[in-house]
């Protein structure tokens, strides 16, 4: 099933087009009331879904989503495979949600996230996935209507998470960044140094935990470089702006020439050597923003999105010489 771990043969198997035709006529061919209706319904919604990640197709994504509807009619409140068909229809919506931008379908999500968690009391060994499925549902709502009780609904969520992913869990690097970010956007509205330093103190244990060669380095360089900045801003230590300067190199190193995010980390590396000029002086740190500017413009050809912000940049650097 989605919401749990699948076999690599299981998915490659989901991964051939012919898979799903084949699903789909054993689906057709099963009489009303069988049995296996619902572990059918459930492989090719599966299939649906990771053909829907790859082609974008709404007709896949509205056929997946009718099939983790119907299988969550077959579940039934205390079904034993309720909880795993609610996540699974949560996801579903969620993708949805993400295409369509509808309210109607965050609700629905969050509704779904919420009657998964009840399913999964203190104790539970999913706990902690439920808790922060319905705290990023949350912070989704948080967004669209900047409620301050939404936000302190994630912040317990991602907290309590946290807690169950102790030192050692292969998942607490990421309780720590979702839990860094929540307190990100509480520290906008508070202004308080002491949210901002909780903020530093969960991203620097996520780096540690995110060694050379982690996946999950690159956020964790990222979220701590952005955190720095914060911190910079207020207190204006030259330190705090040399590391995120460190920190920025080294994300921009994970996304080499031919990458393509590489114009983002350029992009944040170039702003942080701009901000080091203005208090230095240095020519160098002029000579680098201008060279990462122009590179940054060239990721811009004419009709990207962001080539006006590319060429404003690079104005401003050259007009700094």
């Amino acid at each position: 099933t989605r919401g749990e771990a699948t076999s690599s043969t299981a998915a490659a198997e989901q991964d051939d087009p012919n898979s799903i035709r084949e699903m789909t006529w054993e689906l057709e061919s099963l009489p009303a009331g069988s049995p296996h209706r619902v572990d059918v319904l459930d492989k090719l919604a599966d299939a649906l879904s990771d053909q829907y990640d790859r082609s974008g197709s709404l007709d896949d994504l509205d056929e997946m989503l009718q099939m983790r509807r119907e299988c969550s009619a077959l579940h039934p409140p205390g079904h034993p495979a309720r909880e795993t068909s609610l996540s699974n229809l949560a996801a579903a919506l969620n993708k949805q949600y993400d295409r369509s931008g509808s309210l109607e379908d965050l609700k629905e999500m969050i509704e779904m996230r919420r009657e998964c968690l009840k399913l999964r009391p203190p104790g539970h060994p999913r706990r902690d996935a439920s808790l922060t499925n319905l705290a990023i549902a949350l912070n989704k709502q948080y967004e669209r209507s900047g409620s301050l009780e939404d936000l302190k609904e994630v912040l317990h969520m991602h907290r309590e998470s946290l807690a169950l992913r102790p030192p050692g869990h292969p998942r607490r690097d990421a309780s720590l960044i979702n839990l860094a970010n929540a307190l990100n956007r509480q520290y906008d509205h508070s202004g308080s140094l002491e949210d901002l330093k909780e903020v530093l103190q969960m991203l620097r244990e996520s780096l540690a935990l995110c060694p050379p060669g982690h996946p999950r380095r690159d956020i964790a360089l990222t979220g701590l470089a952005s955190a720095l900045g914060d911190q910079y801003d207020r207190l204006g230590s030259l330190d705090d702006l040399k590391e995120m300067i460190q920190l920025l190199r080294e994300s921009l190193e994970l996304s080499p020439t031919g990458h393509p995010r590489r114009n983002i980390p350029l992009t944040n590396l170039a702003s942080a050597l701009s901000t080091q000029y203005d208090r230095t002086g240095s020519l160098d740190d002029l000579k680098e923003v201008l060279h990462m500017r122009k590179e940054s413009l060239a990721l811009c050809p004419l009709g990207h999105p962001r080539r006006d912000i590319s060429l404003i940049n690079i104005a401003n650097a050259i007009s700094r010489q």
